[in-house]
């Protein structure tokens, strides 16, 4: 990430724990279980409907 991660994270490019990297992390992290539970029922309805 380079200059973006210093100038948003300082702490982060200084080496040091940054809540908000913690913080944007496990929200990432949230967004992508969100995504492979609607993409399983997205498939689940496929299949229903395909059959």
């Amino acid at each position: 990430m380079g200059m973006f991660k210093e100038k948003q994270f300082p702490a982060a490019a200084e080496g040091k724990p940054s809540q908000e990297l913690t913080d944007a992390y496990e929200a990432i992290a949230a967004l992508y279980e969100q995504v492979i539970t609607l993409t399983a029922e997205v498939e689940a309805l496929k299949g229903g409907a395909a059959s």
